[in-house]
């Protein structure tokens, strides 16, 4: 019994540290990272890549600004297609321009064919900012509790399950895609999809079976594989339209798609921690143990004033399409007092 303990605690370990060390890489890594950017907002249409918003209009030599609608030909001569021949350009450039020389923008005014040339400048802006590291510090917290839950009761029932859940939370914090795009970047972004589809169902599944299982699950132990199931066809739809599979089915690489599919992991995520409270609420009456029932009143509570925040102030303005500003993202914070609860 001793080894056994001595072996899951030493796995928890160098589970813990690998993800940590690969957190602070990505930290370290976003941190350096300096973004290329025009300051205008694209989006991918079927004539090409358009003007959604502008962040800052920063044109010169033109007597006309800039406006939604209007479509990009070219960057100094290289002509772009798509989102990503203007992402690469602009990477080019950011490096390769001397310092205070604009680049020249082709640009065909919305509704005239017009084309007309822009000076617009490249600016390299940092990825990260004061949130990056409250989301760290909170991240850290969460695998903290995990590991503490874990190493003083490692044989109770969940104890396991709940680090695991605590494990993903620091990854959904901690690791963010920068926009660089390599190797480890893309190791980071899939890291991130798959912990968001996989911590609900995950959580669900725990109160489902804390601090005892539920009589639907006693009686049919399948049904927690399908919890996962969800979860799982959305990631497997996500990959299949980051690789391009689906562009023969009219689900394009563009800007629109991708918002489709994070207010659809959003909704799955919002939904799947709202069940997960209303299950807790429910087993309540379940327990006959008095310290039991108290227990799981505050768990309950817990999770609902963890969840609330980020589903009023974030989810659902971001749902029906609402601006988010950095306040409203913030509200992600409320997240610890679920494992904090626990």
């Amino acid at each position: 019994m001793v080894l056994l303990r001595h072996f899951k605690t030493v796995f928890v370990l160098i589970l813990s540290s690998a993800f940590i060390y690969v957190g602070l890489l990505n930290l370290l890594d976003r941190r350096e990272w300096r973004q290329p950017t025009d300051r205008i907002r694209w989006t991918q249409t079927d004539q090409g890549v358009e003007i959604r918003s502008l962040e800052a209009p920063r044109v010169v030599d033109s007597a006309d600004n800039l406006s939604q609608g209007d479509r990009l030909v070219s960057i100094n001569g290289s002509q772009i297609l798509s989102l990503n021949d203007h992402a690469e350009v602009l990477e080019l450039l950011a490096h390769t321009l001397p310092p205070g020389i604009a680049a020249t923008y082709l640009v065909e005014k919305a509704g005239s064919g017009i084309q007309l040339s822009y000076a617009v400048p490249i600016e390299l802006v940092p990825v990260t900012d004061l949130t990056d590291f409250l989301l760290a510090l909170v991240a850290c917290t969460q695998l903290g509790i995990g590991l503490f839950i874990f190493v003083a009761h490692w044989k109770a029932q969940g104890a396991f399950h709940f680090y695991l859940i605590c494990l993903f939370a620091f990854v959904l914090y901690l690791y963010r895609y920068s926009g660089r795009a390599d190797l480890f970047d893309l190791l980071i972004y899939w890291c991130s999809a798959t912990v968001f589809l996989m911590l609900p169902p995950l959580f669900l599944h725990f109160c489902c079976n804390f601090p005892q299982s539920l009589s639907l699950f006693r009686s049919t132990p399948s049904l927690r594989t399908v919890l996962y199931v969800p979860a799982t066809f959305l990631l497997g739809i996500h990959i299949a339209w980051f690789s391009g599979a689906l562009q023969q089915m009219g689900f394009p690489r563009n800007h629109s798609f991708q918002l489709f599919f994070d207010r659809l992991h959003l909704a799955h995520f919002v939904s799947f921690f709202l069940l997960a409270s209303l299950t807790l609420a429910w087993s309540r009456y379940q327990i006959p143990s008095p310290i039991q029932r108290l227990q799981v009143k505050w768990l309950a509570l817990g999770t609902l004033a963890g969840t609330l925040p980020f589903v009023g102030f974030y989810a659902l303005p971001f749902l029906v399409g609402l601006p988010i500003s950095p306040y409203m993202e913030v509200s992600v914070l409320a997240l610890i007092l679920i494992p904090v609860s626990f």
